[in-house]
């Protein structure tokens, strides 16, 4: 424990002179400062101890995941609680979390959560140099790559390839994997896995020197990260390619993955329940996709039907499909009235 000086603020009346018959009203002895301000001594909690009841918290919050929760649910409060002890240098620490809620997994029979603690003490492997991480990954081949959630799990796959790519120095091969993992989460509307997908690609391009295409791929995932909110991922991706290629940052000049001050929430928030559900990629008052919000943004800047297919990775007619429904939304006849529309109800 340590100590710390609080000054608490006397009452006057008990201090003056004409109270002198019934005592001081402070101990001999006792440090006054200015207008009869005492110093006392409190004592505050120490680092190890803040450490260890927040880890408390992720214990508890991690027994009740696994007892009641879904495999969504206790794969983020999982992947959160290891983020964390590897953000204070419990690397340790952070691989037993994840190798115990893998040994649940298989214990439940939980095979898409077995499979994503795999991909997750594979990508630390990759981003802490552990040898072997090629073997830690999970096979394409395994039957929860073609079940329901197949397609989520083939992006993280391929997200996976690109960094352990990126790792080996195989730039193309990080670019090719990227591209793919980004195609995949843009046709399931998945914005996060989408806004790492082009991170990634755009690291990789840095890191081969090709830097006008990486700011370009850099910059449409800013403009995703901008419109999901998803501050932490960019930041904790671009982190994560730094560590892998110095070179890949320079993507990444003068874009400010950063939470904006009125967003920002406390520590003790890190493993809260809010932070760990989901969040809709949906905004208010609208039937809009976030990937229809983006052809809105490209709309308000003045660009063709084909650009923004170009800017997509799509088809035109998809673009095409995707106005047709801002249109009908809006209930609006033309690209001017979407844009003035959209900045009406605070869309874009």
């Amino acid at each position: 424990m340590r100590w710390a000086l609080r000054a608490t603020t006397l009452d006057q009346h008990h201090v003056g002179s004409h109270r002198a018959d019934h005592g001081p009203k402070h101990a001999p002895g006792e440090d006054l400062g200015r207008k009869g301000r005492k110093l006392t001594a409190i004592r505050e909690p120490a680092p190890n101890l803040v450490k260890k009841e927040r880890r408390r918290t992720v214990e508890s919050y991690l027994e009740f995941a696994g007892k009641y929760g879904v495999t969504d649910i206790l794969y983020r409060v999982c992947r959160v609680a290891a983020a964390w002890r590897r953000r204070t240098n419990d690397l340790r620490g952070a691989l037993a979390l994840l190798e115990r809620v893998r040994a649940l997994a298989q214990e439940k029979k939980l095979y898409r959560l077995e499979t994503l603690i795999q991909m997750e003490i594979a990508e630390l492997y990759i981003a802490e140099g552990i040898q072997g991480f090629d073997k830690a990954m999970p096979k394409e081949s395994d039957p929860v790559f073609s079940g329901l959630h197949a397609r989520p799990l083939r992006a993280q796959l391929s997200i996976l390839r690109a960094l352990a790519a990126l790792r080996n120095g195989q730039y193309s091969l990080a670019v090719k994997n990227a591209n793919e993992a980004a195609r995949t989460a843009r046709a399931i509307d998945a914005g996060r896995l989408e806004v790492r997908a082009l991170m990634c690609a755009a690291g990789a391009h840095a890191a081969s020197e090709s830097v006008p295409i990486a700011r370009k791929v850099a910059t449409e995932a800013y403009e995703m990260v901008l419109l999901l909110g998803c501050f932490q991922t960019a930041g904790d991706t671009r982190d994560l390619l730094a560590g892998l290629t110095i070179t890949s940052d320079v993507a990444f000049t003068d874009l400010e993955f950063v939470v904006p001050a009125q967003k920002v929430e406390t520590s003790d928030q890190l493993v809260g329940v809010r932070s760990l559900l989901p969040k809709s990629t949906r905004r208010e008052g609208t039937t809009l996709s976030s990937k229809q919000i983006r052809v809105l943004r490209y709309v308000r800047e003045g660009l063709s039907n084909k650009q923004i297919a170009d800017r997509l990775l799509v088809r035109e007619d998809t673009v095409k499909w995707h106005m047709r429904k801002i249109f009908a939304d809006l209930n609006v006849r033309s690209r001017v009235q979407a844009v003035t529309e959209a900045q009406a109800r605070n869309l874009i």
